[in-house]
């Protein structure tokens, strides 16, 4: 599979979760039963490329437990030198709450190491790209002596699925597991919403 890599991204606000297709390298990997099952939206409230639902397999993987940290990326960034796309930009939107009052607005400051503030080393990574992800990936398979599934070819990125290292969720695999096992729930809990909270609702709580 090639996925071309965009020379002017947007900066996400993502967490990186990793999968590992093989045997659990540790206690922080969790094993995830393939299954089939029904993806896209079943409620008329999603996005047109949400829907037709349609029925997917995913096979067993495992994934891991936690989200990836600052810690973890500063140990690939300390290694490799390597730039993400958010400093190469100078900067990205940065969106924040503070005294009840939400602030959203471009910093050229921000990338991992400033989002606002600055993060402590157990909190997970934000302001990393898709390109950083599969970046980190690789570096992370090399360091655990495995085989890299991600291989880049100029402004292209082909996903050799024989390789046994880390790789990101694909869309079919993360929906399932937000939806508790591919379940016919709008939220990973359930269908109801949660009760109001500051007057508004929200899928959190705080």
């Amino acid at each position: 599979m090639i996925h071309k890599m965009k020379k002017q991204i947007n900066i996400l606000l993502i967490l990186l979760v990793i999968s590992i297709p093989i045997v659990a390298q540790n206690n922080n990997m969790i094993f995830v039963k393939g299954a089939s099952y029904k993806m896209g939206d079943m409620t008329g409230k999603g996005k047109d490329n949400e829907r037709p639902v349609h029925e997917v397999t995913i096979n067993s993987f495992f994934v891991s437990k936690f989200q990836v940290t600052v810690g973890d990326f500063k140990d690939f960034i300390s290694e490799t030198g390597y730039i993400t796309d958010c400093e190469k930009k100078k900067g990205g939107m940065i969106w924040l709450v503070e005294n009840r009052k939400q602030k959203y607005y471009f910093d050229s400051t921000a990338n991992w190491r400033n989002v606002g503030y600055i993060p402590k080393e157990n909190q997970p990574v934000t302001f990393v790209s898709w390109n950083d992800a599969v970046a980190f990936c690789n570096w992370k398979s090399k360091k655990d002596k495995m085989t890299p599934c991600y291989k880049i070819i100029g402004d292209s990125v082909v996903w050799n699925k024989s390789a046994k290292g880390y790789r990101l969720l694909t869309e079919a695999e993360w929906e399932y597991m937000a939806r508790s096992g591919g379940k016919e729930y709008q939220f990973s809990w359930g269908n109801d919403s949660l009760p109001l909270i500051n007057g508004k609702k929200a899928n959190l709580r705080n």
